[in-house]
């Protein structure tokens, strides 16, 4: 029976009463629903956006907040990289603009078969891991690729490999610094192996070893950063270092001496070429294996003590711009143009890529560390269950059997409510080591099977039931276990709901005291691996685990709130 009947609700002050009522109950919905959402959504987000305010993150919908977003990723949220690919001088990948100079489709299509095209030295690989972002796409598939490789079998990994990782999702591409002069693939068995798996790799996963990236690191070191001070002694009005080229010929007279020192110096060997005793030029690598010590050292002689004339670059933007005829100073900002093709082309792609990715690490790390799953399940099934049988035993023995003390007993069992749970955990510790319970689920479990406030609630739901229906038992002939069975439990189902779901939350949000009695790690449980997690996870992966960590709570609750809303209706006839 509602408790407003419905002649009373045709009354203008009842309906404003209802009014307020739905409206505040509107307005806690959305108290909870705000955070959440906020929660989620950040966990769609990285470093690049994570701090914006916005619900809906911004490159779900805005073209450019895209881009900027995918630079972020390929470039390992580097400005340096950015800038050096791009031709830009952006502080941070957020501030990533659509490309502004545009170039001829058919000139990038050329340029996209170009990089396709190139050797494994002259390009390196993007979508790596960062300090700020622990996974990567780079990551995802390198490590696919290995489990494939090694049919999944981890320790023969290690074996190949000489490293100790613990699951293959800590596995690391080897890393590559192939703008250094002297560079050369490593001789062992993982560079082998990544050679391998590197052509794979779509084209849009390389970075091509640009020679303007050398010179204006080497520009950047020469003149501190100062543009300024670069445009007077050059006599040229640049606006950034990420402008100037290195073309077969330095930009002007005055730049000569840096563009011979930084070809001296800087430029890998591989681009370098210098002029032999026929007169003509040839490879500086040609019959040289950087490997031997005597060797190298007599290259780079050689090199330093080389003539000015005698020294040519042979760069990779030389290759490509004789090939589609046209100047290598022309090319700056051509990468930026390739990279904004591919997105444009694979939007939908992306930006699911990018709303799943920090959930799908998060999955992958709880699935595939320890026996986390397992282990949680299994500890809040006993903990339900356990709790669903020892308090309304107990609860059921003090309302049908009242004794003097039973009053004590109640006080007594409230009295646990009164002190924090942390302030038994070492006293629990230190017994379960007595024991030696430790690493068990004896240790996760014991310690709560009873239930003070569950014993409290329980007797006082059982003494409110109608005394006729245990005569009517008794003269039946039903023994007391029966009428507990047959008359207690079934009347009880929405206070043993309650029970049940605060059980289920407190053995599934358990990290501090689980992790105290169960340090092996193969006990731990779904939250002790997420709190191990979030200490070094940055804030948007932290949110994806925490979503991910309140959706069975939430499933749970859903699926029993028929019940549990019955429970506060206290049972006054039967």
């Amino acid at each position: 029976m509602p408790i407003i009947p419905t002649v009373g609700r045709r009354y203008l002050k009842t309906r404003l009463v209802l009014l307020g009522l739905y409206t505040a109950l509107v307005l806690g919905a959305i108290t909870m629903i705000f955070p959440f959402l906020t929660m989620l959504t950040t966990g769609m987000k990285s470093s690049v956006d994570q701090n914006d305010g916005r619900i809906i993150p911004a490159y779900l919908r805005d073209r450019r907040a895209l881009f900027a977003k995918y630079a972020e990723d390929k470039y390992a949220d580097s400005p340096d990289e950015i800038n050096f690919a791009f031709g830009t001088a952006v502080s941070n990948a957020a501030k990533v603009e659509l490309p502004t100079r545009q170039f001829p489709a058919d000139l990038v299509a050329k340029w996209d078969e170009f990089v396709a095209g190139l050797k494994a030295e002259d390009y390196s690989i993007g979508f790596r891991v960062t300090v700020v972002r622990p996974t990567s796409l780079l990551n995802e598939k390198y490590q696919e690729f290995c489990i494939a490789h090694f049919h999944n079998d981890l320790t023969a990994l290690n074996a190949r490999y000489t490293e100790e990782n613990a699951q293959f999702q800590t596995l690391e591409p080897p890393i590559e610094l192939l703008h250094r002069r002297d560079f050369q693939f490593r001789d062992d068995q993982k560079t082998r192996d990544w050679l391998e798996f590197k052509p794979t790799l779509p084209a849009y996963f390389r970075i091509p070893v640009r020679a303007d990236r050398v010179f204006q690191e080497f520009l950047k070191i020469q003149y501190n950063g100062d543009i300024k001070k670069l445009n007077a002694a050059w006599k040229t009005d640049y606006l950034n270092i990420q402008q100037i080229p290195f073309g077969a010929e330095p930009p002007n007279a005055a730049a000569r001496a840096d563009w011979v020192q930084c070809l001296r110096e800087r430029m890998p060997y591989r681009y370098l070429l210098i002029k032999g005793a026929d007169g003509k030029f040839h490879n500086a690598l040609a019959g040289v294996d950087l490997t031997d010590y005597k060797q190298r050292t007599a290259l780079e002689t050689r090199v330093q003590n080389a003539k000015d004339d005698e020294l040519a670059p042979a760069t990779l933007e030389m290759e490509f711009a004789q090939k589609a005829g046209v100047k290598p100073t022309d090319l700056i900002g051509i990468q930026e143009a390739a990279d904004w093709k591919h997105v444009q082309q694979s939007m939908g792609e992306l930006r699911t890529d990018f709303a799943t990715r920090n959930y799908r690490y998060v999955l992958n790390y709880i699935l595939l560390h320890g026996r986390a799953v397992w282990v949680t399940v299994i500890f809040c099934a006993i903990m339900v269950l356990s709790q669903l049988i020892v308090n309304p035993l107990c609860a059921y023995a003090l309302s049908r059997f009242p004794m003097r003390s039973t009053g004590r007993i109640l006080l007594f069992l409230l009295a646990t409510m009164a002190f924090p749970a942390e302030v038994a955990m070492i006293p629990s510790f230190l017994l379960l080591k007595n024991f030696n319970m430790l690493n068990t689920f004896w240790a996760l479990v014991l310690p709560g099977v009873a239930s003070g406030y569950a014993i409290f609630l329980l007797k006082g739901f059982f003494d409110s039931l109608p005394r006729e229906l245990y005569e009517a038992g008794t003269m039946d002939g039903a023994s007391e276990m029966t009428m507990f069975r047959r008359v207690a439990l079934p009347l009880s189902k929405p206070v043993f709901a309650v029970i049940a779901l605060q059980a289920f939350l407190g053995a599934y949000g358990a990290f501090m005291y689980a992790f105290l009695v169960c340090q092996d790690q193969k006990m731990w449980t779904v939250m002790v691996w997420l709190y191990e997690l979030q200490v070094r996870a940055p804030k948007f992966v932290t949110m994806a685990a925490l979503t991910i960590s309140a959706i069975p709570t939430l499933l749970v609750f859903l699926f029993a709130q028929n019940v549990i809303m019955r429970g506060i209706i206290l049972p006054t006839e039967k």
